[in-house]
């Protein structure tokens, strides 16, 4: 119902798991209190219930399991689980709310945050996506089997990557591409060339030597860089 553009196939196999897990998994807490000597300990804080307490119970956890009715929440979110309505989980033998129990078993898309039920996915960036919605997040262009680069957890074309994120050379103040090489320092950024990672005052390669970083410039001696700053100060009086 609330799954937007499911195939044939994957509305048939939502359904499926839907009903697997209205049968298995979900349950709705009985409210009891407690009017007997026998030990019960809360599911969640582990304390003890008292005689005349009132409690949670989940016939699909076991008999003996009981929590707070402020304890009764999903195991994962730590939310409270609305109406005592709960799946459970026999892996670890938790309660979650439906949201995340699903989670438990199916993966959920990065790109359209809902559960990818068909058998095909990719798995990137330690996400999973449906293999329609791996795609730059600029362009929109479909990025299966094909180079891209992640920014903060999404995928980016390589043009796009260039457009949006492309840094400029400290020396020659053009584009450092993504297919050359680039040495960086800190915020700064060099193409990685004889002409361009170079000493600021006197202009010798630096590429493969020993460097001084100053100013926020790179220098081959503490001279140089003494005498950067002072030519600076001239030239600004």
């Amino acid at each position: 119902m609330y799954c937007n553009e499911l195939s044939q196939e994957e509305a048939k196999q939502m359904e499926l798991f839907a009903r697997m897990r209205k049968e298995k998994c979900v349950g709705r807490g009985e409210v009891r209190t407690k009017n007997d000597g026998t030990t019960w300990k809360c599911e969640k804080c582990t304390e003890e219930i008292k005689i005349g307490e009132v409690v949670v119970m989940s016939g699909r956890v076991g008999p003996r399991s009981v929590w707070h009715p402020a304890c009764f929440t999903c195991n994962d979110c730590n939310e409270l689980l609305v109406d005592l309505i709960y799946f459970y989980h026999e892996g670890d033998g938790k309660v979650y709310c439906g949201r995340h129990h699903a989670q438990k078993i199916k993966p959920r898309c990065a790109a359209c945050d809902e559960l990818i039920v068909c058998r095909e996915y990719t798995r990137a960036e330690d996400q999973d996506w449906h293999l329609d919605h791996f795609c730059c997040l600029y362009c929109d262009q479909g990025l299966g089997g094909k180079q891209y680069r992640p920014q903060n957890g999404q995928p980016y074309c390589l043009e796009c990557f260039e457009v949006a994120f492309s840094s400029i050379c400290e020396t020659c103040g053009n584009q450092v591409t993504l297919d050359q090489p680039r040495l960086k320092h800190e915020d700064l950024i060099w193409h990685g060339t004889d002409e361009c990672f170079v000493c600021a005052f006197c202009s010798l390669s630096l590429l493969g030597q020993p460097y001084l970083p100053r100013h926020g410039k790179v220098f081959c001696s503490k001279d140089h860089a003494k005498q950067f700053k002072s030519k600076s100060k001239k030239n600004k009086a």
